[in-house]
């Protein structure tokens, strides 16, 4: 997800990021049909009014944290 977040490009366009809910979704009640445009662009809207940057942050440094990575501001 944050890779197309990164691309300046129409999100739409992007079908394939789309086209794998088969089984990730399995269990919590939430079926491919449910992610049609309208719920993409709520999503997209929530998204955009949270902060971009912020979601980036918080995601990478989560991730540096899970995988151990070492960061220092020298």
């Amino acid at each position: 997800m944050v890779w197309a977040l990164s691309v300046r490009r129409c999100i739409y366009l992007k079908g394939s990021l789309w086209a794998k809910p088969q089984n990730i979704y399995k269990g919590v009640g939430i079926r491919p049909e449910h992610l049609n445009d309208d719920c993409r662009g709520r999503i997209l809207d929530k998204l955009y009014s949270f902060g971009l940057t912020e979601i980036f942050v918080t995601v990478a440094l989560a991730a540096a944290k899970y995988f151990g990575v070492e960061m220092s501001s020298d």
